[in-house]
């Protein structure tokens, strides 16, 4: 794929609830990075989850507890 297949991405418009979904997806994908880095992965698999998942954290300024409170104890 190239960048003109993701073209219809750029061009559509979220509106509040949309984007928010978009965000509510991407951190139950973080969760399921965290969970999913177990021992058996080749490592630099696990390396590139770590550093996704750090990445995020960090850009956010969240924790992965922050994120599953958010999302499956509300």
């Amino acid at each position: 794929m190239n960048e003109k297949d993701f073209n219809w991405i750029k061009s559509t418009e979220l509106d509040e609830s949309g984007l928010q979904s978009a965000y509510d997806i991407i951190d139950v994908l973080i969760l399921y990075l965290s969970v999913a880095n177990n021992p058996d992965l080749p490592d630099n698999l696990r390396a590139f989850f770590n550093e996704m998942v750090e990445s995020y954290l960090e850009h956010n300024h969240t924790s992965l507890e922050e994120i599953y409170e958010k999302h499956f104890r509300e």
